[in-house]
């Protein structure tokens, strides 16, 4: 089973640059969660979004790269049956005319 949440919105604290450290800039998320669906045991994708927006929101990072990794680790040690996590991020109102964004695919070591 895949969760997949799209478009989680965002604000935080995040970049090197300090024009980038002056307000916080809206960042858009999506992530998807792979599990073993067994006997009716789930991924509460509630408390997915949650630690996403809390981690972004408190966690003083300087890069992207840096704050996907993080999230996608904790994301895989809160539930032994996710097998493996795909992030992807992007601020939006960085570029007038691009959106980039960064991308990263953690995979279970269970």
């Amino acid at each position: 089973m895949t969760i997949e949440l799209r478009e989680l919105r965002v604000e935080a604290l995040i970049g090197v640059e300090e024009f980038e450290r002056q307000r916080p800039q809206v960042l858009s998320i999506d992530c998807d969660v792979e599990y073993d669906y067994k006997g009716g045991k789930h991924i509460d994708y509630v408390a997915v979004r949650e630690l996403i927006g809390y981690e972004l929101k408190n966690g003083k990072f300087g890069l992207l790269e840096d704050a996907l990794s993080a999230i996608a680790n904790k994301l895989l040690q809160i539930n032994t049956a996710i097998s493996s996590v795909r992030l992807s991020i992007c601020k939006i109102h960085l570029l007038p005319d691009t959106r980039v964004s960064i991308v990263v695919l953690r995979l279970s070591n269970n």
